[in-house]
């Protein structure tokens, strides 16, 4: 049940129609893997952004899912839908591509020493994963897998270090090697969600797969 935010969100599918609507991209991932850091980082490039979004789920002011439009020079107009991974949400998910077209799909997965070490968590991830890249309103859809690097808890001496990432680990438990075997619309990358912004090289190359991906569906 969706009560108003779901009806909001039916009221937007409903505008996405037509020749110059936006490419249209959904974000996936557990609860808590950064999904809308990345999304007001790209829009806002708020720097305090993940203290922001504690307070606002504290104040249970957040409406769940969330909704932004952009404008690049790779790929002229699209919009992101950033869509829960709560165990209430999770089961929604077709709703969100199933009833508009979807270009793009990104999974982000936390990158943390945390996340890497809870194997459950990691289990879920997959099986979600690889039930996305199985739906035939997918099919053609880029299929970016983002791994939310994060900083480690360290000294200020070895702040001065590049942030090591759980890239390689987390891609080897997804099964990624399997998976670019047989789908070449699926990409694996890396960046910290927090540090990120419309104007960052790793953006530019993440549009860049999906402008990719929209050309070799034509």
């Amino acid at each position: 049940h969706f009560g108003l935010a779901g009806r909001n969100m039916f009221k937007c599918f409903a505008g996405c129609g037509g020749g110059s609507a936006p490419s249209q991209i959904v974000m996936f991932g557990l609860d808590g893997a950064g999904k809308t850091t990345l999304l007001y980082r790209l829009k806002l490039q708020w720097k305090d952004i993940t203290h922001a979004l504690e307070n606002i789920r504290e104040q249970n002011a957040d409406p769940g899912y969330h909704y932004e439009e952009f404008t690049s020079k790779i790929v002229r107009s699209y919009g992101i839908w950033d869509v829960p991974g709560t165990p209430e949400m999770i089961p929604m998910w077709p709703a969100f591509y199933r009833y508009v077209q979807v270009c793009a799909v990104l999974f982000v997965v936390n990158g943390s020493d945390e996340f890497a070490g809870q194997d459950e968590r990691i289990i879920q991830a997959r099986e979600l994963m690889f039930k996305l890249l199985q739906e035939d309103e997918l099919r053609n859809a880029a299929f970016i897998l983002i791994i939310n690097d994060h900083e480690p808890e360290t000294t200020e001496v070895e702040l001065q270090l590049e942030t090591r990432s759980n890239f390689e680990f987390l891609c080897d438990c997804l099964g990624v090697a399997e998976i670019e075997a047989t789908n070449t619309h699926f990409h694996p990358v890396h960046f910290n969600c927090s540090k990120i912004t419309h104007a960052s090289p790793e953006w530019k190359r993440v549009l860049d797969m999906i402008l990719q991906s929209q050309l070799a569906a034509r």
